[in-house]
């Protein structure tokens, strides 16, 4: 799992109690007050962000020991959650500017293999001819001795500054490098894991979002074909499979936008699934088998499809994983 990152070095109010807030008035009263920024929502089991701008919120997360969700899924499970649970609440403040590059991190996956580098291995990943850099994502460093850890983190391939653990971390920028490089000067080992967004597409308001891969959507497609298959077994069902497939899919637009059979972005006819939206991989692939799901309990088959859900999974799974992809 790749640590939740966020701007924490400029706090505007920490340690509350969820149990004394509602979650609408409290982020209609901080943009007002701060206009743009995070809130964050801590739980003994869950951990959950809220990006805000003055008109919105822009971008949510929400992860538990099943993985994480994005989107108006993430709010979802928080409003839910935060029912049965307290939660330590903190509020950060965030330049207008650089919101975009912290509510696109939340969908970082890891960009290639762990490393265990020497200091002077890492000297030389941090210079600026070094290729091997995430586009836009982190390095994640971490030494052999106590305190020795710490993210870089990128944009367009450039250092956009260093993150020091800590709930109120520092923040360093990227002239600052000398000082953060010298933490772990005398670490025997380093370890360097990296996790970038593997597509940009600027959203409408400049908002780094990396759009579901051509791949996610080849795995869905023949989910997609399976759940289909499956469906045909009904005898009580009130239409052709596309049909029922966008009655529960409007039933969910409200939690994946996406799903809005009326916005065009994602469409199954004749057995191919054609997606043209903004959602992310994990956030479709979480969305359409939340839907499938559903459909497959509405006609008595529910148990049939969990199956070739499971064998999909399965097949799936180093994909999965890596997108950290919640299932409930």
């Amino acid at each position: 799992m790749s640590e939740i990152l966020f701007p924490n070095d400029t706090p505007v109010a920490t340690g509350m109690n969820s149990s004394y807030l509602l979650l609408n008035r409290l982020m209609e009263y901080y943009q007002r007050e701060t206009g743009c920024g995070c809130i964050h929502f801590r739980g003994s089991s869950v951990e959950a962000l809220l990006f805000f701008n003055k008109n919105r919120l822009v971008e949510a997360l929400f992860w538990d020991g099943k993985g994480k969700s994005t989107g108006g899924a993430a709010t979802e499970f928080l409003k839910s959650e935060i029912q049965v649970q307290d939660f330590r609440v903190s509020v950060y403040g965030i330049r207008p500017d650089a919101l975009p590059y912290w509510a696109g991190l939340i969908h970082a996956t890891p960009f290639g293999l762990s490393q265990s580098v020497s200091f002077t291995r890492l000297l030389s990943m941090l210079e600026k001819q070094y290729e091997g850099r995430p586009h836009t994502g982190y390095f994640r460093v971490q030494g052999d001795k106590r305190r020795q850890l710490g993210w870089v983190l990128f944009q367009e391939k450039r250092i956009y500054g260093f993150r020091l653990p800590g709930e109120r971390a520092v923040w360093m920028e990227p002239e600052e490098m000398p000082d953060f490089i010298e933490r772990f000067r005398n670490a025997s080992e380093i370890r360097i894991d990296a996790w970038a967004l593997p597509v940009e597409s600027k959203g409408s308001e400049g908002q780094l979002k990396p759009p579901a891969s051509q791949e996610t959507i080849a795995m869905l497609q023949d989910l997609m074909q399976k759940a289909e298959g499956v469906f045909g077994q009904s005898r009580t069902s009130k239409g052709p499979f596309p049909i029922q497939f966008r009655k529960i899919c409007v039933e969910w637009a409200d939690f994946y936008e996406f799903l809005d059979p009326f916005a065009a972005e994602l469409e199954y006819r004749e057995g191919t699934l054609i997606f043209k939206g903004q959602a992310g991989d994990g956030e479709v692939i979480e969305g359409l088998c939340r839907v499938l799901t559903e459909l497959m309990k509405s006609e008595n088959l529910g148990e049939d499809f969990a199956a070739h859900l499971e064998a999909w999974k399965n097949q799936h799974h180093r994909r999965i994983s890596e997108l950290q992809v919640r299932f409930s």
